[in-house]
């Protein structure tokens, strides 16, 4: 993404596993997509993560993330084969509600495989964590086309800023 910065525009970018999130300098914006907040598997783990955001942006500085919703979990499951990039392999998807947690397995032709834990959370689970370390949040969708969050919705886009700005 650096390298396709155009001349005379001052931006900067950078990749950090995000439970050990470290600024040198403060960010107008972060961005943690991709489901990545679907990773940390507990509040906690989420808390300490929306902490480091929270210190890692200017006083002014927004954050954007995405999630996937339990609906969605409770909707996506099974087993399909899939090709992407070339690449084929076999998806399995299951969703355990009493411990909201999502297993994806994904088997690859060479035998290789990999295992994806998720916990998925939404505006309910989020809202009180986001207050609690410093934001407020600016806007939400349910997609990144911009449809509305509403409850019910399968994903959540949510676009918030630090609080005591603007």
């Amino acid at each position: 993404a650096q390298a396709k910065v155009k001349p005379g525009l001052s931006l900067f970018f950078e990749a950090q596993d995000m439970k050990e999130l470290k600024a040198k300098e403060p960010f107008d914006l972060v961005f943690c997509t991709f489901d990545s907040i679907n990773y940390l598997l507990s509040e906690s783990d989420i808390a300490h993560f929306l902490a480091r955001v929270n210190s890692a942006l200017k006083s002014s500085g927004f954050f954007m993330f995405d999630s996937v919703t339990e609906v969605l979990c409770n909707k996506h499951y099974g087993e399909r084969s899939r090709k992407v990039g070339g690449v084929r392999f076999l998806e399995r998807s299951s969703y355990y509600p009493r411990r909201k947690i999502a297993i994806t397995t994904f088997q690859f032709e060479d035998g290789s495989e990999e295992i994806h834990l998720q916990k998925p959370y939404g505006l309910r689970e989020l809202a009180p964590l986001l207050r609690n370390t410093g934001f407020i949040i600016c806007d939400k969708f349910s997609s990144p086309e911009g449809e509305l969050y509403r409850p019910g919705s399968e994903r959540l886009v949510c676009i918030t800023r630090k609080n005591g700005c603007l």
